[in-house]
């Protein structure tokens, strides 16, 4: 009999507490089943699932990556390096998918504030329900690093509300 994980956790701590490895990736099977939006936690992983065929596009709300690219240019150059590692089977399709992403505000890179800072989780999980964002950013003390220097909006609260948005980015082509 499988076991059957809900999303309603009080904390990170909580949810990694009970379930392991393999009772994640029932749960991301089930999640992506549901049809929901998901946010991505790996730039590379989620561009190549979706490029495999595991994810449709349209899914994908945004993703917090553990990528440090401080303008367009460094974003062109990281997706150049993935292209030749994560990406071989359709490159170009790759760096479109990531360039639409980027330029619509989708992708968010918390080591920009912090260069210690990693989205790798237990059971090297790579989505998370937008829903689960308030429990789970601040268990990785991602509010913290993301506060901002005070003169604008604050980048935790605005990458939030951008990926709790009921629209999604773009529509796989």
């Amino acid at each position: 009999m499988k076991k059957v994980i809900n999303f309603n956790f009080k904390n990170m701590a909580e949810f990694c507490e009970q379930t392991n490895p393999v009772d994640l990736q029932l749960t991301l099977e089930k999640v992506l089943k549901t049809q929901k939006p998901v946010v991505g936690l790996s730039l590379s992983l989620v561009i190549r699932d979706i490029l495999d065929g595991k994810l449709p596009l349209e899914r994908v709300v945004g993703i917090i990556s553990s990528t440090r690219a401080k303008n367009e240019k460094e974003f062109q150059e990281l997706l150049s390096d993935y292209c030749n590692t994560y990406w071989m089977n359709n490159p170009e399709y790759a760096k479109k998918i990531a360039m639409e992403l980027y330029k619509n505000g989708r992708i968010f890179q918390p080591r920009l504030f912090n260069n210690n800072f990693s989205t790798l989780i237990p059971g090297g999980k790579k989505y998370l329900p937008p829903d689960m964002l308030t429990t789970w950013g601040p268990q990785v003390g991602l509010d913290k690093i993301m506060k901002g220097d005070g003169k604008g909006p604050n980048p935790y609260e605005k990458m939030l509300e951008v990926l709790n948005s009921p629209t999604t980015p773009t529509k796989q082509k």
